[in-house]
Order: C-alpha cells, then sequence, then structure tokens
C-alpha cells in the first residue's frame, strides 16, 4: 500500500499548489482505517478528524488546537516556531552527515525541503535557519588550517 497526502495551505496554494509528500505504507494502514471510521460515523464530514456535531474543523481551530497541545507552562509552540526548528535542525542535520552522497545531492535536498514548508531555499535561509551563520563559522574554522597550508605553500 502507498500513498501521499496533499497539504493545501495559503502560502503556497497559489504559486506552487499543494505539498506532495508520500507516506510510509504503516502510516497507510493507520489512515486507512481512521478513514473508514470517520465515513461511518460522520459521512457528511470531508476530513478524517470531525467535531461533535459531526462536522469538519476549521483551519482556524486546528492551529488554536495544535498551539494548546504544544504549550508548556505559559509558552506556546506556534507554527512559526516549529517550522523554524525544522529548518534548523534539518540543515544541522544535512552539515553533519558522513555521507557523501547525501552531501552531494544537498542543494536537491534543500530545495525539496524548502518547498515542502512552501518557501524557496533563499526565503527559506533568510527566515528560518538561524543557526546558519554559525555553520558556516564552523566550516570556515574546520578549513582555516588547509588554507594556511596552501598559502604557505604558494609563498615558497
Amino acid at each position: 500500500m502507498c500513498a501521499r497526502l496533499h497539504f493545501v495551505h495559503h502560502k503556497n496554494e497559489r504559486r506552487q499548489g499543494p505539498a506532495i509528500l508520500p507516506v510510509a505504507p504503516e502510516v497507510v494502514e493507520v489512515l486507512t482505517v481512521l478513514e473508514q471510521a470517520s465515513r461511518h460515523l460522520a459521512p457528511q464530514a470531508p476530513t478524517i478528524f470531525f467535531s461533535s456535531n459531526k462536522t469538519a474543523y476549521s483551519s482556524e481551530y486546528w492551529s488554536q488546537i495544535g498551539r494548546a497541545a504544544l504549550t508548556v507552562g505559559f509558552t506556546p509552540c506556534t507554527a512559526r516556531d516549529m517550522r523554524h526548528e525544522f529548518s534548523t535542525t534539518w540543515r544541522d542535520f544535512v552539515d553533519h552527515v558522513p555521507n557523501s552522497v547525501l552531501q552531494m545531492l544537498g542543494s536537491q535536498v534543500e530545495a525539496a525541503a524548502a518547498y515542502l514548508m512552501g518557501n524557496t531555499p533563499a526565503a527559506w535561509d533568510a527566515v528560518y535557519d538561524d543557526n546558519m551563520r554559525a555553520r558556516a563559522k564552523e566550516k570556515v574554522l574546520k578549513l582555516y588550517p588547509k588554507f594556511v597550508e596552501c598559502q604557505l605553500a604558494r609563498r615558497f
């Protein structure tokens, strides 16, 4: 079994259409059961999640539920916070993976990840990746001994 989720969001719908994400076979089984249950319990609801009066939740409701579920103490976690964390963590992961194939495909992977976030790679860098400068500094510091070695070799 295979499936693809289509995420429709105002941010990217007009210029890119819905984001399409492949789903693992194990998740397809769960979604199939949820869909069958929702069609049985609330046939008029267009989604697998519905209210007690068997109508679909509004997108505003999902934002409120998500924010409440992710609030720790008095500190809420917003959708922007989640996008920011994903973007930064993704970049940290890609920059530290010793897998040369992944590094060779880095720009393609970056573009795909940015697309799934509803951004261009440049916008993704500018808005969400707060560790970009720190990683760049780490790369420069790691390469500095090699740079000095090359400079000394050129002089002599």
